[in-house]
């Protein structure tokens, strides 16, 4: 589907899979500034079009589709916009959510285990 035959918004997911790549990467506009971005070799993405503390636009990375389906976009856009409207920088939010994801992975009964064998382990 051409991005010209896009007939409503917020955009389906059965529009989204059937976008075609052209020759330059673009963006199309879902709504509250979240937008789908196309690039050239087909790959696909969802973006944040935010205003920093400074205000000064930037864009946020939401995730590649269709790992990050419409919807979970939509929720995670108005999380962030909730940030950005609390003058927090919702890229420190993002990084700051990535690093309490790797932390609670790590908080694993083997990480625990091994941590216990090296201390008991004789030098």
């Amino acid at each position: 589907m051409k991005r010209s035959e896009i007939k409503r918004r917020p955009m389906a997911d059965t529009t989204l899979a059937s976008l075609e790549a052209e020759q330059s990467a673009y963006r199309e506009l879902d709504g509250n500034g979240l937008y789908f971005r196309v690039k050239p070799n087909g790959q696909k993405s969802w973006e944040l079009r935010y205003k920093k503390p400074d205000g000064k636009w930037s864009w946020l990375g939401l995730g590649g589709y269709p790992e990050v389906s419409g919807s979970l976009a939509r929720q995670k856009a108005a999380e962030l916009r909730a940030d950005a409207s609390d003058r927090k920088n919702p890229m420190a939010t993002k990084q700051a959510r990535k690093a309490a994801e790797i932390e609670a992975a790590n908080n694993t009964f083997e990480a625990l285990a091994r941590e216990w064998f090296a201390a008991r382990r004789p030098n």
